[in-house]
């Protein structure tokens, strides 16, 4: 039987561009009023960061400004549920 893991629905996959086995999760805390961003490696948590919600307008800021300067890249729904896959690879989800 295939173990498989349960994201809390205020969590967030994604995978890393190397797609060698890194992702980063994302999850709201509410009770904390914090993010957590943690960094897996092979199943592994490797590392964490606590964002507080007062600093997120400036992680989000900086995100939306690199994306307005740079050229924009067609995607499909294809592509975007690709990392998906890898996702639930990993969790050995279908």
């Amino acid at each position: 039987m295939t173990a498989v893991t349960v994201l809390n629905p205020t969590s967030q996959v994604l995978v890393d561009t190397r797609d060698d086995g890194r992702w980063l999760r994302v999850t709201w805390h509410p009770s904390d009023d914090t993010f957590v961003l943690s960094i897996w490696r092979d199943r592994t948590c490797a590392a964490t960061f606590q964002l507080a919600r007062a600093a997120s307008p400036e992680l989000i800021n900086t995100l939306t400004r690199a994306l307005a300067q740079s050229p924009a890249v067609g995607w499909s729904v294809s592509t975007y549920a690709s990392p998906r896959r890898s996702w639930r690879r990993l969790f050995g989800g279908r």
